[in-house]
């Protein structure tokens, strides 16, 4: 996982935006402020753009990325909010409530799904999954500044959250089964 991590950090990307057309890829080291910033820049061009959310924050340095992690955690967990699931959307109001309904869901998947963790703490592969879907979608709450784009993307993160989730439960259920309940 660390490598991971050193490898995005340091190794700039090779491949052309195709966010921005004609923005060529960063060559310096570090270049990972650049690349957020400019992925995120690139849905002020989205062709829907009823359901962004902080479309005007940029990230000019460090400090900047750094400040906005709190919001990020909060925007790749929990978007579309509670107020976007009732308005009107590009499409009408009705994929809205869905998409409401099923974030809904997933706030008692996530409890769920840390509780799991939490129980099976010393096992490291728990905390693998755990921590790719977290940091996979605190990137996304980075670089997704629409809340449509990133519900569809989140898709990934969240059936690793959902398997934590079902582990936990079936654990549960084994355990009341076997008259063995905490």
């Amino acid at each position: 996982m660390l490598l991971i991590v050193a490898a995005i950090v340091f190794i700039p990307s090779r491949l052309e935006s195709t966010t921005l057309p004609g923005v060529r890829p960063p060559v310096a080291s570090l270049a990972t402020i650049k690349q957020i910033s400019g992925r995120r820049t690139g849905f002020r061009f989205y062709t829907s753009q009823a359901s962004n959310i902080d479309a005007d924050v940029q990230f000019k340095g460090t400090g900047d990325v750094v400040r906005y992690l709190p919001r990020a955690f909060v925007i790749g967990f929990f978007a579309p909010f509670p107020k976007m699931w009732v308005e009107a959307g590009s499409f009408g109001r009705t994929p809205r409530l869905l998409s409401g309904i099923e974030t809904l869901v997933m706030y008692f998947v996530y409890v769920v799904a840390g509780l799991c963790v939490w129980r099976e703490r010393r096992n490291l592969k728990m905390w693998l999954v755990f921590l790719v879907a977290t940091i996979g979608m605190l990137a996304l709450g980075l670089v997704v500044a629409n809340a449509g784009a990133l519900f569809r993307i989140r898709y990934v993160f969240w059936m690793m959250l959902i398997v934590l989730a079902a582990r936990g439960i079936l654990d549960r259920m084994n355990r009341m089964s076997t008259g063995l309940t905490r």
